[in-house]
């Protein structure tokens, strides 16, 4: 069997070949478009291997910012061979970390959670997009998991917010899973 992780009842990462598909996509894809990047965050961890597979890029520093202690502890538990190092964590919102942080990134993967769950949606808002757009070396760039399979309008809705702080943004949808 495939072992997930779950925040809130919606699973996050995991096993199954939807989940490390979107797991390593949101590692990889960001970090071969950029093609240089020295300093990335994170936001969110799951079980871990968006990291380790971001990891395989070299960047100069990785940061995490995860809410829920909880999370790594149960990734370490459950995923024990997806561990790795080489990484510094902020435990908090990621919302206050990125807001009131100096540091500055090539790449900020928003790895959120869905956005219907209670908090969440505050990681598709436009004044979290535009903190992250501030935090960002010239020539980087912000990168985010968002499920296709919200109600019409919400797709809308947050599709509308992010062009409106990055207009020039693509979307990508892999065809190779189901996963949203």
């Amino acid at each position: 069997g495939y072992r997930m992780i779950a925040v809130d009842g919606v699973d996050v990462a995991g096993t199954s070949p939807d989940l490390r598909t979107t797991q390593r996509m949101q590692a990889h894809v960001p970090l071969l478009l950029h093609g240089a990047a020295r300093r990335v965050l994170q936001v969110g961890f799951g079980s871990g291997e968006t990291t380790r597979e971001a990891l395989l890029h070299g960047p100069d520093a990785y940061h995490v910012a995860e809410l829920n202690p909880d999370v790594m502890r149960e990734a370490r538990r459950w995923f024990p061979e997806l561990a790795t190092s080489g990484y510094e964590t902020f435990f908090g919102d990621a919302r206050n970390t990125i807001r009131t942080s100096r540091r500055r990134y090539d790449v900020i993967l928003n790895d959120s959670t869905y956005p219907g769950i209670s908090g969440s949606s505050l990681l598709y808002s436009a004044d979290h997009l535009r903190n992250c757009r501030n935090r960002l070396e010239p020539g980087g760039f912000v990168s985010t998991w968002l499920p296709v399979d919200l109600p019409p309008e919400s797709l809308r809705v947050v599709l509308a917010t992010w062009i409106s702080v990055f207009p020039e943004s693509s979307f990508w949808l892999p065809t190779n899973c189901l996963n949203k």
